[in-house]
């Protein structure tokens, strides 16, 4: 059977001056740096967690997270063991989202473990002068790349040099894996590789009309280390995405899902209809202000006045899903900017 799953919310009064968001209280986690006398490796979790009336972090979703070590039950366990004041709209308790990026860090026994390796220094350095040439040669040097990456250093540029390899090969899916890799990790690389991976994921978040997300990008040029950006440049960034939402009255987004990989969409424009063959999926949506289950009906429209929307969609088993978006703009620039 096919099923069209919309999703119908009914307005609710909120305005920046009633709605407060949620703030952390207490952290009652020990200091979750880890000591080792052997292994370098390190890792990471992108999460998005709800906090709910009670101010505690619920229906933790691990979005994306190293390859090389998986710590999802750790990071799930340090944000359970968090207390926060929860979000409010005059003055009541609401549940809302919000999301983190969790890093699990390593010292060793002789000292600090940044940088990298010499092993991973001359396998990088390999990969960078075979990209433009051999692709076919680059690609199985990287494989030696990813043999030498340990620590956060070593993975994110490990994930930078992967966005250069994949595009070389036009291999689109995971060059867009691995450059958001690498601007999440864009603290580890020196300013200028930080600096080239922010511009390529906003060129491809906006290629993609993943609008919200080349927002988010856009505005973290602000916080890059050394790369100085004018006011008109900068700007011309987020006239760039305004024009993209103009142009694409309608979005259209296929996904393959399944219990371990769910769908994690974030919305441009309020109606938003999708479409599945799979009876086995639930949806959620997720705002700065509003976190609501939602069912299979007839029709979906964001509220306007619900802050940064998400659609998190899951399923039981693998299955393809469609998002069509439509109708007036839901995005605020004000919510990227703040």
């Amino acid at each position: 059977m096919r099923y069209v799953l919309c999703l119908l919310f009914f307005s609710f009064t909120c305005s920046s001056q009633v709605f407060i968001p949620a703030k952390l209280l207490e952290n009652a986690n020990k200091k979750y740096r880890e000591d080792s006398f052997a292994s370098r490796v390190e890792s990471y979790a992108y999460i998005s967690f709800v906090i709910n009336k009670e101010g505690k972090a619920t229906d933790i979703v691990v979005l994306n997270k190293s390859d090389f070590r998986d710590i999802s039950g750790v990071a799930k366990q340090w944000l359970k063991n968090l207390t926060y004041q929860p979000a409010r709209i005059y003055d009541k308790p609401i549940n809302s989202e919000q999301r983190l990026l969790w890093r699990y860090d390593k010292a060793l026994s002789s000292g600090s473990n940044d940088g990298i390796s010499p092993r991973f220094a001359q396998s990088y350095e390999k990969t960078k002068s075979l990209v433009k040439d051999n692709a076919v040669k680059a690609e199985h040097e990287l494989n030696n790349v990813k043999q030498a990456t340990k620590n956060l250093t070593e993975q994110a540029f490990y994930a930078f040099i992967s966005s250069f390899v994949y595009a070389q090969a036009k291999d689109w899916p995971r060059y867009g894996e691995h450059v958001f890799d690498a601007w999440m990790l864009k603290d580890f690389l020196d300013n200028h590789s930080a600096y080239t991976a922010t511009k390529n994921l906003f060129d491809y978040a906006l290629y993609k009309q993943d609008h919200r997300l080349a927002l988010e990008v856009a505005n973290s040029f602000k916080t890059l280390s050394g790369i100085e950006i004018s006011a008109q440049v900068y700007q011309s960034y987020y006239d760039s995405v305004q024009q993209s939402i103009e142009q694409h009255k309608e979005i259209t987004k296929r996904y393959s899902i399944s219990e371990e990989s769910p769908a994690y969409h974030a919305i441009t424009r309020r109606e938003v209809q999708l479409e599945t063959v799979s009876d086995n999926v639930e949806a959620q949506l997720r705002c700065k202000n509003h976190v609501e289950n939602v069912s299979i009906t007839e029709m979906l429209l964001i509220p306007s006045t619900a802050i940064d929307c998400r659609l998190l969609i899951r399923a039981t088993e693998d299955t393809e899903l469609t998002i069509v978006e439509s109708g007036a703009v839901h995005i605020k620039l004000g919510e990227i900017l703040d």
